[in-house]
């Protein structure tokens, strides 16, 4: 099974940590949420899931619904690429495009890790009737390429770019080593914008939400292609490291064989399958002030998620 060779290369190419005498190995990264229609699916239910939608799906959605227009505008960009990064089906694709002005010449180019979402996105946007929008082929590679793929798409017809990093994408990564990589893909005058959400008050609260059977149904998916049953794992979360953790604790010893070799899972591991930084806005605007000459915020009523715009 493709999926299986995936997620154990991830298993060697990582290894596993040893903490407080437990061994952790983490496979956490993002790409891999997308990886099987099947997880696929399970993500596109995340947006169903009421407080989910309710307290972050639809603000962030609000938020450039209102913000989008003025953005580009302020932008003083007239032929450009809108670079939609990690796009997932493209809804949020949809609402941005829509919000573009006419007095603009934009490509949309739909980037992601994921072919069943590219293919949803695409369709969607294909959908669209506006004149002065193109809509690119899409582009299916990981956001370990982002930089390089960014750069590629600017040509003569289409010189600048505007990025997108919407769905709190930047929560699920290192934020150093992305934005470092977004930026190395830019040239002054470019702009990103970052859709991610903010705390207020105490960093690390309400971590039962996070121990949702939504999730560990979800994620759970990892576990079975790797070969275990329901009953071999356990799932949790925690706070730690900075950040949120989805983990599995493995419950029966298992060998799982990936080309030609083999790992020893030992009963008492933890797999972290899932992870979530989490920021002030403060914080976002000190860690892209560190890559971008000028940024600006626009938060929500609540101040629980907000748009960060970087210009380059």
């Amino acid at each position: 099974m493709e999926s299986k060779n995936h997620f154990c290369k991830e298993l060697i190419k990582w290894g596993y940590s040893v903490k407080d005498g437990t061994r952790v190995w983490d496979i956490s990264s993002s790409k891999l949420w997308y990886l099987t229609p099947e997880l696929a699916k399970g993500y596109l239910k995340l947006l169903e899931f009421e407080p989910f939608k309710k307290n972050v799906f639809d603000v962030e959605v609000e938020l450039l619904k209102q913000n989008m227009g003025k953005i580009v505008e302020e932008s003083g960009k007239k032929e450009f690429n809108m670079i939609d990064l990690d796009c997932s089906d493209g809804y949020r694709s949809e609402i941005v495009a829509k919000s573009i002005p006419s007095d603009v010449k934009a490509r949309y180019c739909l980037v992601d890790s994921g072919s069943f979402f590219l293919d949803i996105a695409f369709n969607r946007l294909k959908k669209i009737k506006i004149k002065n929008l193109k809509i690119n082929e899409p582009i299916n590679v990981g956001m370990s390429q982002a930089g390089e793929t960014i750069a590629s798409l600017r040509n003569v017809e289409y010189p600048e770019n505007i990025v997108l990093l919407l769905g709190s994408t930047l929560a699920a990564h290192d934020v150093n080593e992305l934005l470092y990589n977004i930026g190395e893909g830019m040239l002054p005058g470019d702009v990103l914008v970052i859709a991610n959400a903010i705390r207020v008050g105490e960093k690390y609260t309400k971590l039962e939400k996070y121990k949702n059977k939504f999730f560990e149904d979800w994620l759970f998916v990892v576990m079975k292609d790797l070969g275990f049953k329901k009953e071999e794992v356990e799932y949790d979360a925690r706070f730690a490291n900075e950040r949120v953790e989805g983990f599995f604790r493995i419950k029966a010893d298992k060998e799982i064989e990936c080309d030609g070799k083999k790992i020893i899972i030992k009963k008492g591991d933890e797999i972290i399958v899932a992870v979530q930084y989490k920021y002030y806005e403060n914080e976002l605007k000190d860690y892209t002030s560190m890559y971008f000459r000028d940024v600006k915020t626009y938060v929500d009523p609540r101040k629980e998620y907000c748009l960060v715009v970087c210009k380059k």
